[in-house]
């Protein structure tokens, strides 16, 4: 594959010929990641081993849990070589982080300061709604310097 023209021409091909809808949906998606690397200047040498697994994918029955591997796998790339983040990424991962972080700790002041343990619930909303606000806070800064994708 020289370019990623050919790649995106081809899982454009396949997603108009797809009966499955979750399989055109996640081509779409890989579609629309591929253009925003092609826009930011990615060379099709830099993912060479992640398109050689599409080739495999798609020389075979392609169903959309391959497709959506694929995504993936371009999506840690992305994220991991070339510092780029998809929208909302920060809020997704700090929402969990906040309940586990802030959430249990004040839920456990909560049901141990009222010595009944069915207040330790509480704290999970607090902790959820401060990681939110901590990941949107990430992801506005992410946009600012440019690093998030638009896709």
């Amino acid at each position: 594959m020289e370019n990623l023209n050919s790649v995106t021409e081809e899982l454009k091909d396949r997603a108009n010929s797809a009966d499955n809808p979750k399989l055109k949906m996640w081509m779409n998606k890989a579609i629309a990641l591929l253009n925003e690397m092609q826009a930011r200047g990615v060379s099709p040498k830099d993912i060479d081993p992640e398109l050689k697994v599409l080739r495999r994918q798609l020389d075979g029955d392609t169903r959309y849990e391959q497709i959506r591997s694929f995504y993936g796998m371009l999506l840690d790339y992305c994220r991991k070589k070339l510092n780029l983040v998809p929208p909302k990424y920060y809020q997704n991962q700090w929402m969990g982080l906040g309940m586990m972080i802030f959430g249990i700790p004040f839920g456990f002041m909560f049901s141990s300061s009222f010595d009944n343990f069915a207040f330790i619930g509480i704290g999970l909303p607090i902790g959820l709604s401060l990681g939110i606000a901590i990941g949107t806070e990430k992801d506005k800064k992410a946009k600012a310097e440019g690093r998030q994708l638009n896709i």
